[in-house]
């Protein structure tokens, strides 16, 4: 097991004709597990940083000392659980715009830094990642983009910078309720 120190790191899968299926991006303080019954499933850096690894005798003989410690553990395999259930969801259900808020949604309860009432997040990843993550092609994350950023929900001042301006309205547009599944 390993944990994100600093930087973003996503997850792809490359399937045997070369299409890319980007399966998680991973933020400071997230949880890689593994290993993964597929081949081809590989972490990637997106940003320059650093992996905290743990052993999983650490882990165990960390519970001897501390057993509140697989609280941690089993939090983050239930988090991993759930985050393939609602992947699933999102590329199989939602519609480009539902899966663009959602993604966004889930970048301001992640990553996000308040800002009055406005959230500014840090888009490390390319369209490209993205795309690949949210089963969509890099053309139309980019008109969706377009049309939040036009809508006034967002802004996108320079690259890798994107100001959420209205939360709850982009929140509206996605089909979950309450906090971000993802």
């Amino acid at each position: 097991m390993a944990v994100v120190a600093v930087g973003v790191v996503r997850m792809e899968w490359i399937l045997n004709d070369g299409r890319r299926q980007v399966l998680r991006i991973h933020f400071k303080g997230d949880a890689l597990s593994g290993p993964y019954r597929f081949s081809g499933v590989r972490p990637i850096a997106v940003t320059g940083g650093a992996l905290h690894l743990i052993k999983e005798r650490d882990l165990y003989r960390c519970h001897k000392w501390r057993p509140d410690r697989t609280v941690w553990q089993h939090a983050a395999m239930s988090e991993c659980r759930d985050n393939r259930v609602t992947q699933a969801m999102l590329l199989g259900q939602f519609t480009a715009t539902e899966k663009i808020a959602t993604f966004l949604s889930d970048l301001a309860e992640r990553i996000g830094v308040p800002r009055g009432n406005a959230v500014m997040v840090e888009l490390q990843m390319k369209r490209d990642d993205i795309a690949d993550y949210l089963g969509l092609n890099t053309e139309t994350v980019s008109r969706q983009l377009g049309r939040m950023r036009a809508a006034g929900l967002l802004d996108l001042p320079k690259p890798g910078e994107g100001t959420i301006r209205n939360r709850e309205n982009l929140r509206a547009l996605s089909p979950f309720t309450g906090d971000s599944p993802l």
